[in-house]
């Protein structure tokens, strides 16, 4: 994992610096004064493989795998284009009125079959490949992370937002960005994967990353809306993961 420890380093620093902004009114925008801001993005290019869970934990060690996607210029690249209309993009955060952090969340999931009971925990950018109670497995790609929006002068935390997929229609709602897989999504050797297994790698996870990513601006109250497109090829190449359920 040593190719990750720089990313996770940095992003214990930036999540040193968060401080939780007081409650304020509905009414008051904590954006109204900001004019310039700067990006920072700490989610690597790395993608952990979870092998063999089921209820009763992980039966064989996870892997760090080098994804080769410069994520953390795709995540800011976006961001760019999304904001370059209201708000000015600097390079360094000491000249700008805020900071963009884009950084890993965590979720736990509750599961309950009487008489057993689960949790599971996705954080960051992972993927699981879980046995079933009595036969065969799924794969689930996961991406959770957030955008928060730091006062450069303060430090303080003024706007958060957790990244969510495309609506899935029932009641408007979106989803946390957990999609299930194709058997080809997860490498024959995980420790030596293809080149052909990278690729297809590095499209789905960049490709639940674009799709979420407008979500969790919208939410920080840096865009006005979302995405509700779902997507089922990227830069030429068919999408294998797809909205679980």
């Amino acid at each position: 994992m040593a190719f990750l420890m720089p990313r996770y380093a940095r992003t214990f620093v930036c999540i040193l610096a968060i401080e939780i902004a007081p409650a304020m009114a509905a009414d008051v925008d904590p954006l109204a004064g900001v004019h310039t801001v700067a990006i920072e993005s700490t989610l690597g290019d790395g993608l952990i493989l979870k092998q063999n869970t089921d209820l009763f934990g992980a039966s064989a060690p996870d892997i760090a795998l080098h994804s080769g996607a410069d994520l953390d210029a795709f995540v800011a690249e976006q961001i760019r284009a999304a904001l370059g209309s209201r708000f000015t993009i600097v390079d360094s955060p000491a000249s700008s009125d805020t900071l963009i952090v884009v950084h890993a969340a965590q979720i736990d999931q509750h599961l309950y079959i009487p008489p057993i009971a689960a949790t599971f925990h996705y954080s960051g950018l992972s993927a699981t490949l879980t046995k079933g109670l009595l036969a065969g497995h799924s794969i689930l790609l996961s991406a959770q992370y957030a955008v928060s929006v730091i006062d450069a002068k303060t430090g303080k935390e003024i706007a958060y937002g957790k990244a969510k997929g495309p609506a899935t229609g029932m009641f408007g709602a979106e989803p946390d960005p957990i999609e299930t897989c194709g058997d080809a999504f997860w490498p024959a050797d995980p420790s030596h994967p293809s080149d052909d297994e990278i690729a297809q790698i590095r499209a789905d996870l960049m490709a639940i990353i674009a799709m979420s990513l407008p979500n969790a601006l919208k939410f920080a109250g840096l865009a006005p809306q979302g995405n509700d497109t779902k997507l089922t090829q990227w830069r030429g190449r068919t999408l294998i993961c797809k909205e679980f359920g």
